[in-house]
Protein backbone atom coordinates (compact mmCIF):
# COMPACT_ATOMS: atom_id res chain seq x y z
CA UNK A 1 0.00 0.00 0.00
CA UNK A 2 1.39 3.36 -1.34
CA UNK A 3 1.40 5.78 1.34
CA UNK A 4 1.49 9.62 0.49
CA UNK A 5 2.97 12.55 2.67
CA UNK A 6 1.48 15.97 2.69
CA UNK A 7 3.47 18.78 2.68
CA UNK A 8 3.96 19.79 5.99
CA UNK A 9 2.93 23.59 6.66
CA UNK A 10 4.25 25.62 9.45
CA UNK A 11 1.28 27.53 11.14
CA UNK A 12 3.86 30.43 11.05
CA UNK A 13 4.06 31.27 7.73
CA UNK A 14 1.89 33.75 6.81
CA UNK A 15 0.38 34.05 3.08
CA UNK A 16 -0.08 36.92 1.07
CA UNK A 17 -1.81 37.40 -2.82
CA UNK A 18 0.94 38.68 -4.55
CA UNK A 19 -1.43 37.68 -7.90
CA UNK A 20 -1.24 41.48 -9.20
CA UNK A 21 2.79 41.56 -8.88
CA UNK A 22 3.23 37.80 -10.58
CA UNK A 23 1.25 38.69 -13.28
CA UNK A 24 3.37 42.45 -14.05
CA UNK A 25 6.59 39.99 -12.98
CA UNK A 26 6.30 37.42 -15.78
CA UNK A 27 4.16 39.35 -18.33
CA UNK A 28 7.17 41.98 -18.22
CA UNK A 29 9.49 38.55 -18.81
CA UNK A 30 7.29 38.03 -21.72
CA UNK A 31 7.71 41.86 -23.36
CA UNK A 32 11.08 41.14 -22.86
CA UNK A 33 11.34 38.38 -25.16
CA UNK A 34 13.12 36.29 -22.30
CA UNK A 35 16.16 37.66 -23.06
CA UNK A 36 17.57 39.02 -19.81
CA UNK A 37 18.11 38.55 -16.17
CA UNK A 38 15.76 39.03 -13.46
CA UNK A 39 17.38 42.63 -13.07
CA UNK A 40 16.06 44.45 -16.46
CA UNK A 41 12.21 43.24 -16.09
CA UNK A 42 12.24 44.85 -12.63
CA UNK A 43 14.09 47.90 -14.08
CA UNK A 44 11.28 48.07 -16.56
CA UNK A 45 8.19 47.78 -14.14
CA UNK A 46 9.85 50.74 -12.12
CA UNK A 47 10.24 52.70 -15.32
CA UNK A 48 13.62 53.16 -14.38
CA UNK A 49 15.94 55.30 -17.18
CA UNK A 50 19.16 52.74 -17.11
CA UNK A 51 21.08 51.83 -19.90
CA UNK A 52 20.83 48.46 -19.42
CA UNK A 53 17.13 48.27 -20.57
CA UNK A 54 16.67 49.37 -25.07
CA UNK A 55 14.70 52.26 -25.19
CA UNK A 56 12.17 50.63 -27.16
CA UNK A 57 10.29 49.15 -24.36
CA UNK A 58 9.81 51.93 -23.03
CA UNK A 59 6.47 52.51 -25.20
CA UNK A 60 4.75 49.29 -23.96
CA UNK A 61 2.27 49.91 -21.17
CA UNK A 62 4.13 48.03 -18.64
CA UNK A 63 6.65 49.91 -18.32
CA UNK A 64 6.68 52.36 -14.79
CA UNK A 65 3.87 49.86 -13.86
CA UNK A 66 5.30 48.82 -10.92
CA UNK A 67 6.95 52.12 -9.82
CA UNK A 68 4.73 51.86 -6.11
CA UNK A 69 6.76 48.72 -5.28
CA UNK A 70 10.27 49.34 -3.80
CA UNK A 71 13.16 47.16 -5.90
CA UNK A 72 14.00 44.70 -3.40
CA UNK A 73 10.77 43.44 -2.78
CA UNK A 74 10.32 43.06 -7.07
CA UNK A 75 13.71 40.91 -6.54
CA UNK A 76 12.14 39.17 -3.32
CA UNK A 77 8.97 38.18 -5.42
CA UNK A 78 11.32 37.02 -8.66
CA UNK A 79 13.01 34.78 -6.21
CA UNK A 80 10.26 33.19 -4.53
CA UNK A 81 8.33 32.80 -7.89
CA UNK A 82 11.48 30.46 -8.80
CA UNK A 83 11.27 28.88 -5.81
CA UNK A 84 7.73 28.10 -6.19
CA UNK A 85 8.85 26.61 -10.04
CA UNK A 86 7.38 29.37 -11.95
CA UNK A 87 10.10 31.26 -13.23
CA UNK A 88 13.60 30.06 -13.75
CA UNK A 89 17.42 31.15 -15.06
CA UNK A 90 18.57 29.60 -17.90
CA UNK A 91 22.55 30.11 -19.13
CA UNK A 92 22.95 32.32 -22.00
CA UNK A 93 25.42 32.07 -25.01
CA UNK A 94 28.00 33.92 -22.92
CA UNK A 95 28.72 31.88 -19.84
CA UNK A 96 28.31 35.20 -17.42
CA UNK A 97 24.89 35.93 -18.94
CA UNK A 98 21.84 34.96 -17.11
CA UNK A 99 18.61 34.63 -18.81
CA UNK A 100 15.20 34.57 -16.56
CA UNK A 101 12.43 33.03 -18.63
CA UNK A 102 9.06 31.51 -17.50
CA UNK A 103 8.54 27.40 -16.87
CA UNK A 104 5.41 25.52 -18.39
CA UNK A 105 3.89 26.25 -14.75
CA UNK A 106 4.67 30.15 -15.31
CA UNK A 107 3.17 29.84 -18.94
CA UNK A 108 0.09 28.00 -17.42
CA UNK A 109 -0.66 30.43 -14.80
CA UNK A 110 -0.16 33.45 -16.90
CA UNK A 111 -2.31 32.55 -19.70
CA UNK A 112 -4.83 31.79 -17.22
CA UNK A 113 -4.82 34.81 -15.04
CA UNK A 114 -4.84 36.33 -18.91
CA UNK A 115 -8.75 35.80 -18.99
CA UNK A 116 -9.63 36.74 -15.61
CA UNK A 117 -10.21 40.04 -13.69
CA UNK A 118 -8.57 39.37 -10.65
CA UNK A 119 -5.10 37.90 -10.22
CA UNK A 120 -4.57 35.59 -7.51
CA UNK A 121 -1.40 33.82 -6.13
CA UNK A 122 -0.79 33.14 -2.58
CA UNK A 123 2.95 33.08 -1.24
CA UNK A 124 4.43 33.07 1.84
CA UNK A 125 5.51 36.73 2.76
CA UNK A 126 8.08 37.29 4.66
CA UNK A 127 10.38 40.64 5.76
CA UNK A 128 11.42 41.21 2.15
CA UNK A 129 7.99 39.92 0.44
CA UNK A 130 5.55 42.06 1.81
CA UNK A 131 2.37 43.83 0.62
CA UNK A 132 1.97 45.70 3.69
CA UNK A 133 3.55 49.10 4.71
CA UNK A 134 7.26 48.16 5.72
CA UNK A 135 8.46 48.95 9.13
CA UNK A 136 10.90 51.41 9.80
CA UNK A 137 14.17 50.54 9.56
CA UNK A 138 16.78 50.59 12.49
CA UNK A 139 18.62 53.35 11.81
CA UNK A 140 15.34 55.43 12.05
CA UNK A 141 14.05 53.85 14.97
CA UNK A 142 17.33 54.87 16.68
CA UNK A 143 17.49 58.29 15.32
CA UNK A 144 13.91 58.87 16.86
CA UNK A 145 14.80 57.54 19.84
CA UNK A 146 17.92 59.69 20.27
CA UNK A 147 15.64 62.47 19.37
CA UNK A 148 12.96 61.44 22.47
CA UNK A 149 15.54 60.90 24.64
CA UNK A 150 18.01 63.78 24.56
CA UNK A 151 14.68 65.79 24.35
CA UNK A 152 13.50 63.95 27.37
CA UNK A 153 17.12 63.36 29.30
CA UNK A 154 17.78 64.28 33.13
CA UNK A 155 19.92 66.87 31.52
CA UNK A 156 18.10 68.53 29.43
CA UNK A 157 15.24 68.58 32.12
CA UNK A 158 17.56 69.74 34.80
CA UNK A 159 19.05 72.50 32.44
CA UNK A 160 15.43 73.89 31.30
CA UNK A 161 14.50 73.82 35.31
CA UNK A 162 17.70 75.78 36.14
CA UNK A 163 16.93 78.41 33.26
CA UNK A 164 13.19 78.09 34.77
CA UNK A 165 15.08 79.20 38.48
CA UNK A 166 17.38 81.71 36.95
CA UNK A 167 14.33 83.02 35.58
CA UNK A 168 12.48 82.98 39.09
CA UNK A 169 15.20 84.20 41.08
CA UNK A 170 16.25 86.93 38.56
CA UNK A 171 12.64 88.51 38.79
CA UNK A 172 12.09 87.81 42.27
CA UNK A 173 15.39 89.77 42.57
CA UNK A 174 14.32 92.34 40.59
CA UNK A 175 10.87 92.75 42.60
CA UNK A 176 12.60 93.28 45.70
CA UNK A 177 15.18 95.75 44.85
CA UNK A 178 12.56 97.61 43.18
CA UNK A 179 10.46 97.06 46.22
CA UNK A 180 12.92 98.55 48.34
CA UNK A 181 13.46 101.79 46.47
CA UNK A 182 10.01 102.08 46.27
CA UNK A 183 10.13 101.79 50.16
CA UNK A 184 12.85 104.42 50.72
CA UNK A 185 11.09 106.65 48.03
CA UNK A 186 7.89 106.15 50.94
CA UNK A 187 10.29 106.24 53.94
CA UNK A 188 12.06 109.98 52.49
CA UNK A 189 8.52 111.12 51.99
CA UNK A 190 7.32 109.70 55.17
CA UNK A 191 10.61 111.70 57.33
CA UNK A 192 9.57 114.74 54.99
CA UNK A 193 6.18 114.29 56.05
CA UNK A 194 6.98 113.86 60.10
CA UNK A 195 8.94 117.00 60.18
CA UNK A 196 6.40 120.12 60.08
CA UNK A 197 7.45 123.29 60.79
CA UNK A 198 6.49 123.41 64.61
CA UNK A 199 5.71 126.53 66.91
CA UNK A 200 8.58 127.41 69.31
CA UNK A 201 8.42 125.79 72.99
CA UNK A 202 7.28 127.51 75.73
CA UNK A 203 10.83 127.82 76.79
CA UNK A 204 12.28 129.27 74.02
CA UNK A 205 9.25 132.10 74.51
CA UNK A 206 10.56 132.62 77.92
CA UNK A 207 14.30 133.00 76.57
CA UNK A 208 13.24 135.75 74.08
CA UNK A 209 11.45 137.72 77.07
CA UNK A 210 14.44 136.94 79.55
CA UNK A 211 16.40 138.49 76.26
CA UNK A 212 14.67 141.43 75.65
CA UNK A 213 14.54 142.96 79.47
CA UNK A 214 18.08 142.47 79.65
CA UNK A 215 18.48 144.62 76.32
CA UNK A 216 16.21 146.94 78.18
CA UNK A 217 18.46 147.34 81.16
CA UNK A 218 21.67 147.25 79.41
CA UNK A 219 20.34 149.86 76.54
CA UNK A 220 17.82 151.47 78.11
Amino acid sequence: RNIRCAPVIDPQDSFEDFGQQAFKLMSAVCDLKERFGMGVPILFLRGSSSQRLPDKFRTYALFGSGKDWPEHSWKALGRRLMLEGFLKEVSGQNKFAVMCMLTEKGKDWLSKSRKEQRKSLLLPSDEELCLKKPTPSYKQISAEAGHVSSAGSPLSILRKQNTSLHEIFSYSKISKMSCQSTLSDKSSAAVQLSLPCTPLSATETVISEREKELQTVLYG
